[in-house]
């Protein structure tokens, strides 16, 4: 602990200064600019880096040396080192060292991460010794590559206790490590290439090898120091990953330690709901002496431990099974798991055996699920299950629909499984272990039926439990538009979905009104972020709030939390309207009425949105509160080709945090994301004061704001198009689209 520049006064702080881990440095105060608003990022790093090189100058000449000493440089194009950074500050770069709080414990973990979003680091680390007493002796790690916004939490000195061994350190996160059955395996992180240094007591006794294929690894007898290199994983993988759970840049490292051991392994696979399990554990004796002790089945969920023992008398050579009774709770979650692991210790206690743990799921006596499966682009790398599904017809005219029901039997046994639903009751289908049967449903939509939403459910028992299997049919006729409710993003709160052949929205009333999904169906494509599309405010905020920081200011985003209440006014035909209105009392000066009806038609790549804004009296309309529509959309998402906008003034690429303006008079933004998917805003010119565009990160904001409020009522339109058409296609028909 270092105080700077004096040490702070009163009682409770005398007992904390005798600490010799405790330092004062006098006389050190630096200023650093950091008013919000005004201090650029680089003014900010650059006087936050010379304040940090003087105080860690400061330190050293005092004789306070730090834990963990980091040189680093950026890699070049070509890989090789690029410029030096050195072996003190750079903005982009943190370590860190833990050290646990218990006394006599004598490992570490350092964590590296890089903030970099482009170039990769190239990282050598000094750190301190964890089990030297004095502090002086230190570790020197080799030079191992950190990527693009990248973290690594690196091990040092961690025990290997059933060997008496330790990892001195490794250049890859250790995710995971297990001694058993003479085997010592590790499951380490890293996008490139790592070392591992143990210390072990000898020499292991077989194949080292990493991900199945042999390592490169070397032995030194003299400091007993075992030494494991990491290929780069492509060089490593001659074939596609068969790795099962292994996510991708992890490697498994697998050390045959000692041969000729007693070996342990849990047979099964799973765990059933509301069953007395047989849990069997395999018993290897292979020794040529009598085994004798108490296995033990190690039972971990959670924080709830229990152990069951058994004992065991074993010839040389002998194999036996030894069978554990796990009873698992009826009210026990699906796809929970329940860790396994077997003990033997002999009767002079002398020394203990264990299997590999293994991890259990726990399931149901069967399992269902419906196919296709339905889901929506949460963003443009992930895919939101929807549950019910969404079913949509066969055909144009919407007379039929499909489902398909697969059941699997997860149980020991056959079962027996009756299927029924609304229409008819099918025979009842034998499954044996692990067997699968695929059930197809087909629904007939009612003639002439004007609603969108037709519930349909499947009920599947075996005699002891009953599912029910619900899914909602769609009726989407081609050449026409349809609206419903239907918790698309189970928040427990209803969305509304408005989609013809070409695009579906969905708005979510509960949050704003906003829209987290405006779906391009040709493509795929989300182009509204999880920031929301269609979100409300107001450019005015209260000049009484005493709020120092703006960005906390009472109303600054709008409404983007509040309910909206909403209403299907059409919900299936030539066109699919809805309302949505929020009264928001809090709008500042007087309040306001908030009214958004959003039309659908059908065969459009567009849907109109018209406001009605109510200022409840004069005094509100001050010539200065303005309705603020504001939409966040893909554009800067690394999942789409650098985004272009096209405006009436020109074109332009996007750039990080930059804003540009666009001229209101023009009516018309285009974002073309990528050569299938565009996005447009069109709105009247004669409504718009200012429209810009902010870009962020990964994605932009649509800012448009309207003309100050008049007494009355306040009428706009929006129009939001998503397709593949270009700027001059969309601009030639705006006028039309807009309905001037």
């Amino acid at each position: 602990m270092i105080f700077t520049p004096a040490a702070p006064q009163g009682e409770a702080i005398k007992s904390i200064l005798n600490n010799p881990d405790v330092s004062i440095v006098p006389d050190f105060w630096r200023n650093v600019p950091i008013e919000p608003g005004k201090t650029n990022r680089e003014e900010l790093i650059a006087s936050v880096q010379a304040s940090s090189v003087e105080f860690v100058s400061r330190l050293a000449r005092m004789g306070i040396n730090r834990r963990v000493k980091a040189r680093i440089s950026y890699e070049s194009a070509s890989g090789s080192g690029g410029e030096s950074v050195g072996a003190t500050i750079e903005p982009n770069f943190i370590t860190t060292m833990l050290v646990p709080d218990s006394p006599g414990s004598k490992f570490a973990f350092v964590g590296v991460t890089s903030f970099d979003s482009n170039k990769a680091l190239k990282i050598n680390l000094n750190i301190s010794d964890p089990a030297s007493e004095s502090g002086a002796s230190r570790i020197v790690v080799p030079e191992f590559r950190l990527s693009a916004r990248e973290s690594m939490m690196l091990p040092v000195r961690l025990p290997l206790t059933e060997v008496r061994g330790e990892i001195v350190y490794a250049t890859a996160e250790l995710i995971a490590r297990e001694i058993a059955n003479g085997r010592i395996r590790m499951r380490l992180y890293s996008q490139a290439s790592a070392e591992v240094a143990l210390i072990l007591p000898h020499a292991p006794q077989g194949a080292i090898t990493i991900d199945g294929v042999a390592a490169i690894s070397s032995y030194n007898p003299a400091n007993k120091l075992l030494r494991i290199t990491i290929p780069d994983r492509i060089k490593i993988q001659g074939k596609p990953d068969q790795a099962g759970d292994r996510r991708e840049h992890e490697h498994d490292i697998e050390i045959v330690y000692e041969k000729g051991l007693p070996e342990l392994s849990i047979k099964n696979s799973r765990l059933i709901i509301a069953e007395e399990n047989q849990v069997q554990v395999e018993v290897a004796n292979r020794t040529m002496s009598l085994l004798k002790g108490i296995l033990s089945l190690q039972i971990e969920q959670g924080l709830k431990h229990a152990n069951s023992n058994r004992d065991v008398e074993l010839k040389p050579q002998e194999v036996r099974l030894v069978t554990f009774s796990l009873p698992i709770s009826e009210k026990a979650v699906s796809g929970d798991s329940i860790n396994l692991k077997a003990v033997l210790s002999t009767d002079d206690n002398q020394t203990t055996y264990r299997s590999p743990k293994v991890s259990l799921e726990i399931l149901p006596r069967f399992d269902w699920e419906l196919y296709p499966v339905s889901s929506w682009p949460l963003r443009p790398d992930t895919k939101q299950k929807i549950n019910p599904p969404l079913i949509y017809p066969k055909d144009d005219q919407a007379k039929e629909a499909e489902v398909n029901l697969k059941l699997v039997n997860n149980s020991e046994e056959t079962i027996t499984l009756s299927r029924s639903s609304m229409l008819v009751s099918s025979l009842p289908v034998k499954l044996g272990k692990d067997e699968q049967y695929m059930n197809t449903f087909i629904y007939g939509f009612p003639a002439g039926t004007r609603s969108a939403l037709h519930p349909f459910s499947i009920s599947v028992s075996d005699g002891r439990r009953t599912e029910t299997a619900n899914v909602n049919f769609v009726a989407l006729r081609k050449g026409e538009a349809i609206a419903f409710s239907c918790d698309i993003d189970r928040d427990g709160f209803d969305d509304y979905v408005m989609e013809n052949e070409h695009l579906r929205l969905i708005i979510s009333p509960r949050a704003g009104a906003r829209s987290f999904a405006l779906i391009n169906k040709r493509t795929g494509a989300n182009l509204f972020t999880s920031a929301g599309g269609l979100r409300d405010k107001f450019v005015e905020l209260d000049p009484a709030d005493p709020t120092r920081n703006a960005r906390r200011k009472r109303g600054m985003y709008g409404t983007f939390n509040r309910p909206y209440a909403a209403e299907i006014l059409d919900g299936m035909g030539k066109q699919a309207v809805i309302k949505l209105s929020y009264q928001a009392p809090d709008a500042y000066p007087a309040g306001v009425n908030i009214e958004r009806t959003v039309t659908l038609k059908a065969g459009e790549e567009f849907f109109t949105m018209d406001y009605r804004i109510k200022i409840p009296s004069p005094e509100a309309a001050d010539g200065i509160q303005a309705l603020w529509s504001s939409n966040s959309i893909v554009a800067g998402d690394p999942a789409f080709s650098p985004a272009e906008f096209i405006t009436a003034a020109g074109h332009f690429d996007f750039k990080t945090a930059t804003s540009r303006s666009v001229d209101a008079a023009s009516g018309l933004i285009v974002s073309r994301l990528d050569n299938q998917n565009s996005f447009a805003i069109i709105w009247r010119s004669e409504q718009m004061k200012t429209a810009e565009i902010e870009m962020k990160e990964f994605s932009s904001f649509v800012n448009l704001k309207f003309k100050p409020f008049i007494d009355g009522l306040n009428s706009y339109r929006l129009v939001y198009y998503c397709g593949n058409r270009t700027f001059d296609e969309i601009r030639a028909q705006s006028s039309k689209i807009i309905g001037r």
